[in-house]
């Protein structure tokens, strides 16, 4: 009898430990999954707001969300470097890379971006 106890009190810490286990990663994925959300909005939010300087917005085709980087500062602001496929003067499309700067306020979005020039490479 006393074998049959202990047996089953190991069960017991076991399927606790597995059930832990799922707890914490179901955790991790909500992190995750605001981290995510995060992105999602303020790559948005870049986006539009470098649409409205462009030659041809609604043409306008963006690097993906997996191809663009968002990395967050010290002081709280995120650093967006992503592509913009335009349009230019001639009707070529021409890739531009981006670099934004976004602070958050409760209200929005304060945002400010350098293209680069595709020919010359500086940052405009």
């Amino acid at each position: 009898m006393q074998a049959e106890n202990n047996s089953s009190g190991v069960g017991c810490v076991i399927a606790g430990i597995i059930i832990l286990i799922f707890a914490f990663g179901l955790f991790s994925n909500c992190i995750n999954s605001d981290d995510h959300t995060d992105k999602v909005s303020i790559v948005t939010a870049v986006q539009d707001r470098i649409k409205k300087g462009l030659l041809n917005p609604d043409g306008a085709s963006f690097s993906s969300i997996d191809d663009t980087t968002m990395t967050k500062n010290d002081d709280g602001t995120y650093e967006v470097d992503g592509y913009v496929d335009d349009t230019n003067g001639f009707g070529a499309k021409i890739r531009n890379n981006y670099k934004a700067t976004v602070k958050v306020e409760d209200d929005g979005y304060i945002i400010s971006y350098r293209l680069q020039n595709p020919i010359t490479g500086e940052w405009q």
